[in-house]
């Protein structure tokens, strides 16, 4: 079924242009927007033209138009699934996980959901695919004292877990994403990290199977939550959800030059095509 739009909300509040404050790694805001169709605005992915996001409030993944938030298609959750806030959109299908049951469950776009084994058991927190092999999962970790990330194939097998150091509150949402070096997209691989109730961003290089934290970052604007985050590939930004200080959800895009051969000049030619 198809929702309505009466209008999607630009924020004057939080414009574009709008970069953290402390400038080690700059987080530019290069839009925002509410979705008045959902409920909430939990964890995001990207894949191709395909943007996604999940409610459990409303029970379902939602496509978005990336430009201006309106809405494009829905998949229902079934009742069951709703709690947790992962989301992954793979070559085959979507992929959420739950805090409630130590499975990940999958559709391929319709029909009935499966399931398998989550490696994360309970403790999985916030999905992303990996850009360099999509049909990799990696899932955030959150469980007592440890966190960290683990990353296996789409049907929960080959599964690796990496600890992340510098983060203390609860993983939220994972965005994996390629470095350039020489023209080349797939290596190495790095990712950033949010988490709902520890409001920074945390920036980690992977060198064989060890993640290194090489930057740390306040959330750009001030939240009461931090929730999903998904890498753009095809436009070499991020979109990242949270609840503000009214308790609303929003939607960001978001710029962070960490994607290695991307020069300032591109960065101002991306800028200038947002601003016209």
């Amino acid at each position: 079924m198809r929702l309505l739009v009466f209008g999607i909300v630009s924020l004057a509040a939080v414009s574009a242009g709008t970069a953290s404050a402390s400038g080690e790694i700059p987080i530019t805001i290069l839009n925002t927007w509410q979705a008045p169709y959902a409920q909430q605005i939990l964890g995001m992915s990207v894949q191709g033209d395909i943007y996604v996001f999940r409610s459990n409030l409303d029970g379902k993944i939602i496509r978005f138009d990336p430009d201006d938030g309106s809405y494009i298609g829905e998949l229902a959750i079934p009742t069951a699934y709703r709690s947790g806030v992962g989301l992954a959109l793979l070559g085959d299908g979507f992929y959420i996980d739950c805090d409630t049951s130590p499975y990940i469950y999958r559709n391929p776009g319709a029909g009935a959901w499966d399931s398998f084994p989550n490696p994360a058991a309970l403790g999985g927190r916030g999905m992303s695919n990996d850009p360099g092999n999509w049909t990799t999962i990696v899932e955030g970790y959150s469980w007592a004292a440890d966190r960290g990330s683990f990353s296996f194939d789409s049907d929960g097998s080959g599964s690796e877990y990496s600890s992340l150091e510098g983060i203390w509150g609860t993983i939220s949402g994972i965005a994996a994403h390629w470095v350039a070096t020489d023209g080349g997209h797939d290596q190495p691989f790095a990712m950033v990290v949010t988490s709902s109730d520890q409001h920074e961003f945390f920036f980690y290089w992977r060198s064989g199977s060890t993640y290194y934290l090489y930057g740390q970052e306040p959330c750009p604007v001030e939240v009461q939550q931090s929730l999903g985050l998904a890498f753009a590939p095809e436009r070499n930004t991020f979109f990242w959800s949270y609840t503000g200080m009214n308790g609303q959800y929003y939607v960001s895009e978001l710029f962070m030059p960490i994607l290695g051969d991307l020069e300032s000049t591109t960065w101002g030619a991306i800028k200038s095509g947002f601003d016209d």
